[in-house]
This record gives C-alpha cells, structure tokens and sequence, in this order.
C-alpha cells in the first residue's frame, strides 16, 4: 500500500513538474523575445540617428547650395532610402513579435510604421526633386528645404521613440529586479 501511495505520488509531481516546466520555459521563450525586441529596436534607432546625420548634413549643403552638386544631395538622400529599407526590414522582424511586446512597445512600434512611412514619402519627394531641378536645387529650392527639414525631424522621431520604449523597458525591467530581491 505505501509503494501504491510513493508512486501515485512521484507520479502527480511528475505531472504538476510537467506544467512548471513547461512554464519555465514559456518565461525564458519570453525573455529571449523581449530581448530581440530590444535588440531590434536599437537597431531602428541606430538606423534613425543615422538617417538625421544624413538629413543635418542634406541641411548643411543647403545653406550653400553652390558648394555642393546636386550628385552630392543625391547620394545622401540614396543613404536615407537604405536606412528606410533597412528600417523597414527591422519593423518585419518586429511585426511577428507583437505578442511579447509590451503595450508601449507596440504602440511605439505602430508610430514607427507611420513615421516611416511619411518619411519614405518625403524621401521620394526630395529625390524627385533632385531629378528634375538639379539647377534648380543650387538656388536653394524652397520645396526640397522643406523636405530636408521634414526628413531630419522624421528621422529624429524615429529615434526618440525607439529610444523611448527601450528606456521604459529598462525602467520596468529595473523595478521587476527591486521586486524580487
């Protein structure tokens, strides 16, 4: 009769183990999500930080247009369109990660998508521009300004918010290690 008891009872911690287990392992695929999440968006803002140097010194070749060739504007706005693509191509690696973000993370990945998306707007625009009124452009045209100005602001938007979640994630990941102790 004790042997029935001791194996009933091995037996019922191996089934709640099971759970825990699998439990244990749920909360490390989590925390391995949520640190690619990080991972990604410090790549997004490293990518927008890139992108407002590229615009600050677009800025810059604007304030003495007859310095710089219109080859010179296009080449940097080239550099923008790789950082959008390549902004781009992080927010698809985000997308499936909605999940094991957190609702700010999401959010912020949603404002992300916008930005991006009217910044790629206005990176097109500019490069139109470019295209078509390359003399033009060395008078200092007041429509590729305002597109300079809208793809340093968009940029430094990007990077702000991508900054922002992961600095919230540290924030609450800090309180999450207070708790415990």
């Amino acid at each position: 009769m004790l042997t029935r008891i001791s194996i009933t009872f091995m037996m019922a911690m191996a089934l709640v183990a099971l759970p825990l287990n699998a439990d244990h392992h749920n909360e490390e695929t989590n925390l391995h999500k949520a640190a690619q999440v990080s991972s990604l968006m410090d790549r997004v803002e490293s990518n927008a930080l890139d992108m407002r140097q590229q615009a600050a010194r677009l800025r810059s070749y604007n304030r003495t247009p007859q310095m710089f060739s219109w080859e010179v504007h296009a080449d940097e706005l080239n550099r923008i369109r790789v950082g959008l693509n390549n902004v781009a191509g992080l927010v698809d690696e985000l997308e499936p990660m909605k999940p094991y973000m957190t609702f700010r993370q999401a959010a912020a990945l949603n404002h992300l998508v916008s930005l991006s998306a009217t910044m790629s707007d206005v990176t097109e625009e500019a490069i139109g521009i470019v295209n078509t009124e390359r003399e033009k452009l060395r008078a200092a045209h007041p429509d590729y300004d305002k597109n300079v100005d809208a793809l340093y602001n968009h940029a430094d938007l990007i990077a702000v918010h991508a900054d922002g979640v992961e600095a919230w994630a540290d924030f609450i990941e800090q309180l999450s290690d207070a708790s415990d102790d």
